[in-house]
Protein backbone atom coordinates (compact mmCIF):
# COMPACT_ATOMS: atom_id res chain seq x y z
CA UNK A 1 0.00 0.00 0.00
CA UNK A 2 3.13 2.64 0.82
CA UNK A 3 4.97 2.07 -2.34
CA UNK A 4 1.28 2.35 -4.35
CA UNK A 5 0.77 5.70 -2.78
CA UNK A 6 4.71 6.71 -3.28
CA UNK A 7 3.84 5.90 -7.40
CA UNK A 8 0.52 7.33 -7.14
CA UNK A 9 2.20 10.54 -5.98
CA UNK A 10 5.47 10.74 -7.86
CA UNK A 11 2.61 10.34 -11.25
CA UNK A 12 0.86 13.04 -10.23
CA UNK A 13 2.71 15.44 -9.46
CA UNK A 14 4.90 14.69 -12.76
CA UNK A 15 1.65 15.46 -14.69
CA UNK A 16 0.84 18.30 -12.95
CA UNK A 17 0.43 21.58 -15.40
CA UNK A 18 3.07 23.91 -15.23
CA UNK A 19 5.29 22.30 -13.16
CA UNK A 20 7.82 24.75 -11.65
CA UNK A 21 6.76 27.82 -11.95
CA UNK A 22 7.41 29.61 -8.22
CA UNK A 23 6.70 33.11 -9.00
CA UNK A 24 4.30 34.76 -11.41
CA UNK A 25 4.04 39.08 -10.68
CA UNK A 26 1.50 40.68 -12.98
CA UNK A 27 1.25 43.54 -11.38
CA UNK A 28 -2.33 43.57 -11.28
CA UNK A 29 -2.69 46.51 -8.70
CA UNK A 30 0.35 44.60 -6.11
CA UNK A 31 3.55 43.23 -6.55
CA UNK A 32 1.74 39.27 -5.20
CA UNK A 33 2.43 36.23 -6.78
CA UNK A 34 -0.35 34.84 -8.45
CA UNK A 35 1.48 31.30 -9.25
CA UNK A 36 -0.26 29.85 -6.11
CA UNK A 37 3.43 29.09 -4.13
CA UNK A 38 2.97 32.39 -2.06
CA UNK A 39 6.16 33.85 -2.98
CA UNK A 40 4.53 37.87 -2.93
CA UNK A 41 6.78 40.22 -2.95
CA UNK A 42 7.11 43.84 -1.26
CA UNK A 43 7.62 46.92 -3.37
CA UNK A 44 10.49 49.01 -2.19
CA UNK A 45 11.45 52.78 -2.86
CA UNK A 46 9.46 54.33 -4.65
CA UNK A 47 8.59 51.77 -7.21
CA UNK A 48 4.76 51.46 -7.64
CA UNK A 49 1.61 50.47 -9.86
CA UNK A 50 1.02 52.59 -13.18
CA UNK A 51 -1.75 52.33 -15.80
CA UNK A 52 0.39 51.99 -19.09
CA UNK A 53 -1.23 52.81 -21.97
CA UNK A 54 -0.16 49.67 -24.19
CA UNK A 55 -0.16 46.90 -21.17
CA UNK A 56 -2.84 48.46 -18.41
CA UNK A 57 -1.08 47.77 -15.33
CA UNK A 58 2.33 47.56 -14.60
CA UNK A 59 5.57 47.96 -12.36
CA UNK A 60 7.51 51.25 -12.57
CA UNK A 61 10.53 52.24 -11.59
CA UNK A 62 12.70 55.75 -11.11
CA UNK A 63 16.18 53.69 -10.95
CA UNK A 64 17.24 54.84 -7.36
CA UNK A 65 15.89 51.69 -5.30
CA UNK A 66 13.13 50.88 -6.73
CA UNK A 67 12.01 47.54 -7.12
CA UNK A 68 9.95 44.37 -5.41
CA UNK A 69 11.92 42.11 -2.75
CA UNK A 70 10.88 38.39 -2.37
CA UNK A 71 11.84 36.81 0.69
CA UNK A 72 14.22 33.94 0.51
CA UNK A 73 12.99 30.65 0.82
CA UNK A 74 13.40 27.25 -0.24
CA UNK A 75 12.50 27.48 -3.48
CA UNK A 76 14.84 30.56 -4.46
CA UNK A 77 17.90 28.96 -2.91
CA UNK A 78 17.15 25.58 -4.37
CA UNK A 79 16.97 27.18 -8.36
CA UNK A 80 20.11 25.33 -8.82
CA UNK A 81 19.15 22.66 -11.93
CA UNK A 82 18.02 24.35 -14.36
CA UNK A 83 16.13 28.78 -14.46
CA UNK A 84 13.85 30.33 -17.00
CA UNK A 85 12.10 33.75 -16.73
CA UNK A 86 10.47 35.51 -18.26
CA UNK A 87 9.23 39.13 -18.43
CA UNK A 88 8.11 42.33 -20.70
CA UNK A 89 10.36 45.41 -20.31
CA UNK A 90 10.19 48.97 -21.28
CA UNK A 91 13.19 51.20 -20.73
CA UNK A 92 12.65 55.11 -19.44
CA UNK A 93 13.93 57.98 -21.89
CA UNK A 94 17.49 58.08 -22.87
CA UNK A 95 18.67 60.80 -20.03
CA UNK A 96 16.83 57.91 -17.69
CA UNK A 97 18.16 54.38 -19.08
CA UNK A 98 19.23 52.06 -16.28
CA UNK A 99 21.24 54.76 -15.12
CA UNK A 100 22.37 54.64 -11.39
CA UNK A 101 23.04 58.38 -9.62
CA UNK A 102 26.52 59.58 -10.18
CA UNK A 103 25.96 58.60 -13.92
CA UNK A 104 27.86 55.39 -13.77
CA UNK A 105 26.11 52.41 -16.12
CA UNK A 106 26.42 48.63 -14.48
CA UNK A 107 24.63 46.06 -13.61
CA UNK A 108 21.12 46.81 -14.06
CA UNK A 109 19.10 43.85 -13.11
CA UNK A 110 15.48 42.67 -14.34
CA UNK A 111 15.46 39.83 -11.62
CA UNK A 112 18.61 38.77 -9.58
CA UNK A 113 19.10 36.53 -6.89
CA UNK A 114 22.87 38.16 -6.01
CA UNK A 115 25.00 41.13 -6.82
CA UNK A 116 28.49 38.76 -6.77
CA UNK A 117 29.62 36.63 -9.30
CA UNK A 118 29.88 33.32 -7.78
CA UNK A 119 26.50 32.78 -6.61
CA UNK A 120 23.05 32.73 -7.57
CA UNK A 121 21.92 34.64 -10.46
CA UNK A 122 20.98 37.41 -12.22
CA UNK A 123 19.07 38.88 -15.79
CA UNK A 124 19.36 42.40 -17.07
CA UNK A 125 21.67 44.58 -18.72
CA UNK A 126 25.08 46.03 -18.28
CA UNK A 127 27.62 49.03 -19.08
CA UNK A 128 26.79 50.80 -21.81
CA UNK A 129 25.76 48.01 -24.15
CA UNK A 130 21.73 48.05 -23.97
CA UNK A 131 21.49 44.60 -24.57
CA UNK A 132 20.28 41.42 -22.01
CA UNK A 133 22.66 39.52 -20.11
CA UNK A 134 22.58 36.93 -17.90
CA UNK A 135 24.80 35.70 -14.99
CA UNK A 136 24.94 32.22 -13.74
CA UNK A 137 27.78 32.50 -11.16
CA UNK A 138 30.98 30.48 -11.44
CA UNK A 139 28.88 27.21 -11.04
CA UNK A 140 27.87 26.81 -14.58
CA UNK A 141 30.63 26.95 -17.22
CA UNK A 142 30.25 29.69 -19.63
CA UNK A 143 32.96 32.59 -19.69
CA UNK A 144 32.34 34.27 -15.96
CA UNK A 145 29.40 32.44 -15.84
CA UNK A 146 27.71 35.30 -17.76
CA UNK A 147 26.18 35.49 -21.20
CA UNK A 148 25.42 38.43 -23.53
CA UNK A 149 22.80 39.07 -25.98
CA UNK A 150 22.74 40.59 -29.59
CA UNK A 151 19.53 42.54 -29.81
CA UNK A 152 19.33 46.08 -28.48
CA UNK A 153 16.43 46.73 -26.21
CA UNK A 154 16.43 50.14 -24.87
CA UNK A 155 14.23 51.90 -27.63
CA UNK A 156 12.01 52.62 -25.39
CA UNK A 157 8.93 50.67 -26.29
CA UNK A 158 7.85 47.50 -25.00
CA UNK A 159 9.82 43.64 -25.43
CA UNK A 160 9.07 40.15 -24.33
CA UNK A 161 12.26 38.74 -23.18
CA UNK A 162 13.06 35.46 -21.83
CA UNK A 163 16.86 33.96 -20.43
CA UNK A 164 16.55 29.94 -19.58
CA UNK A 165 19.29 28.27 -18.76
CA UNK A 166 18.17 24.04 -19.02
CA UNK A 167 21.14 22.13 -18.14
CA UNK A 168 23.35 22.23 -21.26
CA UNK A 169 22.01 25.71 -22.99
CA UNK A 170 21.51 29.11 -22.20
CA UNK A 171 19.38 30.29 -24.27
CA UNK A 172 18.22 34.52 -24.70
CA UNK A 173 15.07 35.30 -26.59
CA UNK A 174 13.39 38.86 -27.61
CA UNK A 175 10.64 39.26 -28.48
CA UNK A 176 9.51 35.28 -29.25
CA UNK A 177 12.56 34.76 -31.07
CA UNK A 178 15.86 33.56 -30.11
CA UNK A 179 18.24 35.92 -30.09
CA UNK A 180 21.53 33.88 -29.11
CA UNK A 181 22.46 30.85 -27.17
CA UNK A 182 26.10 29.16 -25.83
CA UNK A 183 26.76 25.81 -24.44
CA UNK A 184 27.52 24.87 -20.44
CA UNK A 185 27.66 22.79 -18.22
CA UNK A 186 27.50 22.48 -14.28
CA UNK A 187 24.83 24.13 -11.66
CA UNK A 188 23.87 27.05 -10.83
CA UNK A 189 25.54 28.22 -7.10
CA UNK A 190 22.81 28.31 -4.54
CA UNK A 191 22.24 31.18 -2.67
CA UNK A 192 20.34 32.63 0.68
CA UNK A 193 20.23 36.35 -0.85
CA UNK A 194 16.73 37.49 -0.91
CA UNK A 195 15.36 37.53 -4.43
CA UNK A 196 14.92 40.81 -6.23
CA UNK A 197 12.71 41.88 -9.35
CA UNK A 198 13.53 45.19 -10.99
CA UNK A 199 16.88 45.16 -9.15
CA UNK A 200 18.95 43.62 -7.36
CA UNK A 201 20.64 43.10 -3.85
CA UNK A 202 22.68 46.55 -4.42
CA UNK A 203 20.16 49.42 -3.37
CA UNK A 204 20.96 52.02 -6.60
CA UNK A 205 20.94 50.00 -8.78
CA UNK A 206 17.45 49.53 -9.68
CA UNK A 207 15.50 49.18 -13.09
CA UNK A 208 14.28 52.76 -14.50
CA UNK A 209 11.28 52.03 -17.02
CA UNK A 210 8.85 49.39 -16.59
CA UNK A 211 7.97 46.00 -15.91
CA UNK A 212 5.15 43.67 -16.55
CA UNK A 213 4.19 40.05 -16.31
CA UNK A 214 6.81 38.52 -14.46
CA UNK A 215 7.21 34.51 -14.48
CA UNK A 216 10.25 32.49 -12.98
CA UNK A 217 10.68 29.03 -13.21
CA UNK A 218 13.17 26.36 -11.21
CA UNK A 219 14.14 23.13 -12.25
CA UNK A 220 12.06 22.30 -14.90
CA UNK A 221 12.11 22.84 -18.85
CA UNK A 222 9.62 24.80 -20.64
CA UNK A 223 7.83 22.81 -23.15
CA UNK A 224 5.85 19.76 -22.81
CA UNK A 225 4.96 16.76 -25.49
CA UNK A 226 5.38 18.07 -28.57
CA UNK A 227 5.72 21.66 -27.66
CA UNK A 228 8.80 23.15 -27.63
CA UNK A 229 10.81 25.58 -25.46
CA UNK A 230 10.81 27.90 -28.62
CA UNK A 231 6.82 26.98 -29.06
CA UNK A 232 6.40 28.25 -25.35
CA UNK A 233 8.39 31.23 -25.79
CA UNK A 234 6.38 32.32 -28.46
CA UNK A 235 3.05 31.59 -26.88
CA UNK A 236 4.24 34.11 -23.83
CA UNK A 237 5.15 36.35 -26.39
CA UNK A 238 1.94 36.29 -29.02
CA UNK A 239 -0.74 36.07 -25.59
CA UNK A 240 -1.07 32.00 -25.92
CA UNK A 241 0.15 31.20 -22.72
CA UNK A 242 0.97 33.29 -19.45
CA UNK A 243 3.28 32.06 -17.17
CA UNK A 244 0.16 30.53 -15.20
CA UNK A 245 -0.26 28.58 -18.49
CA UNK A 246 2.85 28.18 -20.06
CA UNK A 247 3.40 23.65 -20.59
CA UNK A 248 7.01 22.61 -18.44
CA UNK A 249 8.31 19.35 -18.08
CA UNK A 250 9.97 18.25 -14.50
CA UNK A 251 13.21 16.02 -15.63
CA UNK A 252 12.77 12.23 -14.02
CA UNK A 253 15.77 12.80 -11.92
CA UNK A 254 14.72 16.27 -10.16
CA UNK A 255 11.12 14.74 -10.32
CA UNK A 256 11.62 11.96 -7.98
CA UNK A 257 14.22 13.45 -6.11
CA UNK A 258 12.02 16.70 -5.24
CA UNK A 259 8.55 14.29 -5.15
CA UNK A 260 10.01 11.24 -2.95
CA UNK A 261 11.20 14.10 -0.15
CA UNK A 262 7.16 14.96 0.00
CA UNK A 263 5.92 11.44 -0.48
CA UNK A 264 8.34 10.28 2.26
CA UNK A 265 7.13 12.79 4.90
CA UNK A 266 3.10 12.08 4.08
CA UNK A 267 3.96 8.02 4.59
CA UNK A 268 5.18 9.06 8.11
CA UNK A 269 2.43 11.35 9.19
CA UNK A 270 0.11 8.29 7.96
CA UNK A 271 2.05 5.96 10.03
Amino acid sequence: MKKLLVLTIVLAMAGAANAGLIGYYDFEGDAQDSSGQGNHGVFMGNATIVNDATRGLVMIGDGNGDKVKVANNLAIQTMTETLAVSAWIKTASDSQRFTYPGGNIYWRPVIASTYTWDEGWMFGQLHYRWKLHVKLGYGVSVPWGMFAGNTTVDDHTWHHVVAIWNGSNVNLYVDGALDTSATGTGKIDSTTNDLFIGGGPNQSRTIYGRLDDVGIWRNCILGSGGITEADVVQGLYDGTYTPLTAPTTVPEPITLSLLGIGALSLLRRRR
